[in-house]
């Protein structure tokens, strides 16, 4: 569980309100980053393997090693609750335990747009593994309709979509947004915000810089705000420009006033199974601009709440056009407060706690 890192964040909450509303819940993993008193955390370890355990966690190698790791605990548990990249545990846990087990996918990048050999052969495995972990379920649910349809057709017809919350992004502090645009000297210019993993390509976090580049050549009255998981050198460049800032590890309370603080986000993004930050500067109310995969189009409504885009030329035109036109990103940014109300976690646990207690009451 990695701040910054979707996955985790999703269940951080899950976790947190579900303990609020009774139930016992016990997260399981290899890696917490995350304080919360509502939930109980188990750390454990996954097996040594000599000169292969980073590569075997860099490339989420990690679930069937994981199952060995956990027997002696996932006995205890009424229900396993799984989520990329650990199905294997929980279809282990059903055949073997006769476990309840519900299955939450988030999806897996497709491999046109992975940038190695490894990475696609890895995103083989696990379409082929947890598609066969998935028959071995009582229920799967997917956080959009897109990752839905990711899914083999025999498990598609059985699975459920409940879309994250993003509430918690929200911010109502706009004293914070205004010291934090003064803290990092922005001044009259235009603030825009991209959030997404330095370290992993098909983010990208370069080629946001690249088109900032050329923006700022016909007009240079902006200042970029990146923030992600990783290093400068993941950017390609020793150190930023004057005007792009690079922030990391950002605390959740940091992360919310940087979204109100902006003007507009985008991201170059080649792959989103929901994409949560676009949702959160949306819910902000500031308009977006974006590639149409994925999620987007579920979760971005083209020409009024934002832009989506094809091609880098038509990125470049609309970045261009929304930094320059005050009065057409304020009426965006309303109807995109307005659409993404129907985002939030009040409703996404209601759903999660609902099959729940169906999976509970089945035979």
């Amino acid at each position: 569980m990695l701040i910054g890192y979707g996955v985790g964040e999703v269940v951080n909450l899950l976790a947190e309100r579900l303990s609020r509303n009774g139930f016992n819940i016990t997260v399981l993993t290899n890696k917490n980053e995350y304080s919360c008193s509502n939930y109980k955390t188990v750390t454990y370890k996954v097996a040594a393997l000599p000169r292969m355990s980073e590569f075997w966690n860099d490339n989420f190698l990690i679930d069937l090693r994981s199952f060995f790791s956990l027997v002696s605990v996932l006995n205890e548990y009424d229900v396993i609750i799984t989520v990329d990249p650990m199905h294997i545990v929980g279809a282990l846990s059903y055949g073997i335990f006769r476990k309840k087990v519900i299955m939450y996918y988030f999806g897996v990048p497709p491999q046109k747009i992975l940038d190695s050999f490894v990475r696609k052969v890895e995103s083989v495995r696990q379409n082929l593994l947890w598609n066969l972990s998935f028959h071995f379920s009582d229920r799967v649910l997917t956080n959009s309709y897109y990752t839905r349809n990711l899914l083999s057709p025999l498990i598609r017809g059985r699975a459920i979509v409940n879309y994250h919350g993003i509430d918690h992004l929200v911010c109502h502090e706009k004293e914070k947004a205004v010291r934090l645009r003064k803290d990092l000297a922005v001044g009259d210019r235009k603030l825009i915000l991209s959030v997404g993993r330095f370290s992993t390509p098909y983010k990208g976090m370069i080629q946001t810089m690249k088109l900032f580049n050329k923006l700022q050549k016909n007009q240079g009255d902006c200042v970029l705000l990146l923030i992600g998981r990783g290093s400068i050198s993941d950017l390609e460049v020793q150190s930023p420009p004057d005007n792009v800032v690079v922030l990391t590890k950002v605390p959740l309370e940091k992360l919310r006033v940087c979204f109100e603080a902006c003007d507009l986000y985008c991201t170059c993004s080649r792959w989103e199974g929901f994409d949560l930050p676009i949702v959160a500067a949306q819910a902000n109310g500031k308009p977006v601009i974006a590639y149409r995969v994925g999620a987007h189009e579920e979760v971005v409504t083209d020409g009024e709440t934002g832009f989506l885009v094809d091609t880098p030329t038509e990125f470049l035109s609309r970045l261009s056009l929304l930094t320059s036109d005050d009065e057409l990103r304020r009426k965006m940014g309303e109807k995109a407060r307005i659409a993404m109300r129907k985002f939030n976690w009040g409703e996404s646990v209601r759903n999660f706690q609902n099959t729940i207690c169906q999976v509970f009451a089945e035979s």
